[in-house]
């Protein structure tokens, strides 16, 4: 009986832990998917799909970025993130990535806007730039 009491304890305290986690879904202007994460209310993870498109060689084509905490600012209402990086793709290519999210909510739905850039760079000289300006994205 001891054992029974134990476990219905230990499970009514891991199940509202679990259940303070929410997920949005929406798209973007661009008609592509976005989930957020909710932990308490505030973005925990956030994805947003986009399709870009290049100057030199006019490509385009989907892909989608990811955003962890900690962001530069997140709260209940409000979340604001910049962030770069850079990759060796090998023989002597590197891509430097920038992007820009920000998002505001307003009772059930967030909304905000997604830049993204990507400068791809060869033996030190930029070969070609792919981006992504100001895609809207909604979820709720």
């Amino acid at each position: 009986m001891f054992r029974l009491i134990a476990a219905f304890a230990t499970f009514a305290l891991v199940v509202p832990a679990a259940a303070e986690a929410k997920v949005l879904r929406g798209k973007t202007s661009q008609g592509r998917s976005v989930t957020v994460v909710l932990q308490n209310g505030v973005p925990k993870r956030l994805k947003i799909g986009w399709s870009l498109s290049c100057k030199k060689n006019k490509s385009t084509g989907p892909t989608s970025t990811r955003f962890f905490r900690p962001y530069d600012q997140a709260t209940a209402d409000v979340i604001n993130d910049a962030d770069s990086s850079s990759a060796s793709l090998g023989k002597g290519w590197r891509v430097r990535n920038s992007a820009k999210l920000t998002g505001t909510r307003a009772d059930a739905t967030w909304s905000g806007t997604f830049s993204v850039k990507r400068s791809f760079y060869r033996k030190g000289k930029k070969f070609d730039e792919c981006r992504a300006d100001n895609v809207t994205w909604s979820v709720s």
